[in-house]
């Protein structure tokens, strides 16, 4: 008889809640035995990151077998943020020839299908969008010691403007679309990580689509769940370590930052069918 592998792959993006959906709300319900969890660092805060699922796939080597270990008597959800890094920041970590992480849904799906031959397999993608230009900022304080302490800018030139190259993963339309080719088109869940705060009951109930986990049980999980909580303050958000202030981006510049991702901003409100949300967040006039 044909088994069947019900299988959620959580790709991210960075800085959009990540840390508390994992450990707030899929590890919880995966310590009451209501799913299958895969995530780095779930249980030993000291794995290496060269053993992250994203950290292989950008060296191009298989992921671990162990985040693979899926059954067919639960949902099994494979959740790591970093499947959607910018390559900016991951070059830093392995130098300048890594993957291209728009190549990784099919790298996922190849080990998979290749693990699992026999199985019939349900796929389905779960990705937090974010406005780009909050995104990136969020991301600039998140990795500011690559400033501070080796004078590595991860969002201005020499001349101190802004400078997006190396962000192209934030061209959110075209890596669902990418990922639409390999899983099919109707596997995909986008949020938007602005409705967390604005329209908490829809974002809510999007993640019980995707996760298959009672809506309540997130709502309640999510309200009383904080990780990687920054300092912030009018002027600025402190950094990781609490002891820099960065300030916010002016206007001006999220506004260059938001131009360089406009045309896949407009193309994307087709694609997921939220173009008054897109509006309202931001993303697109």
């Amino acid at each position: 008889m044909e088994m069947e592998l019900k299988i959620v792959i959580h790709f991210g993006f960075p800085k959009t809640g990540s840390s508390t959906l994992q450990f707030g709300v899929l590890k919880k319900q995966y310590k009451l035995k209501n799913l299958n969890f895969k995530t780095w660092r779930l249980y030993d805060d000291s794995e290496s990151l060269d053993k992250r699922p994203s950290s292989r796939l950008f060296n191009r080597k298989n992921i671990c077998d162990y985040y693979l270990d899926f059954n067919s008597h639960q949902i099994n959800i494979l959740s790591d943020e970093s499947l959607t890094a910018p390559l900016r920041l991951r070059r830093q970590n392995y130098g300048n020839e890594i993957e291209d992480p728009f190549n990784f849904p099919r790298m996922l799906k190849e080990q998979i299908d290749f693990k699992y031959p026999k199985e019939k397999i349900e796929y389905k993608c779960m990705l937090t969008i974010r406005n780009q230009a909050k995104l990136i900022y969020s991301q600039y304080v998140e990795e500011y010691a690559w400033k501070k302490y080796k004078n590595i800018d991860l969002l201005f030139n020499d001349k101190g403007d802004i400078d997006v190259t190396g962000y192209e993963i934030y061209n959110f339309s075209k890596y669902i679309e990418n990922i639409m080719d390999v899983f099919g088109e109707d596997s995909v869940n986008v949020t938007l990580f602005e409705d967390w705060i604005n329209d908490f009951d829809f974002f809510c109930g999007k993640l019980s689509d995707g996760f298959c986990i009672d809506k309540n049980e997130i709502k309640k999980l999510l309200k009383s769940s904080y990780f990687n909580i920054k300092n912030k303050t009018t002027k600025g958000v402190y950094s990781k370590d609490g002891k820099t202030l960065v300030p916010y981006l002016t206007t001006s510049q999220e506004k260059e930052i938001i131009s360089r991702f406009y045309k896949s901003n407009e193309k994307l409100a087709g694609l997921i069918g939220m173009k008054c949300k897109l509006k309202k967040y931001g993303y697109i006039e």
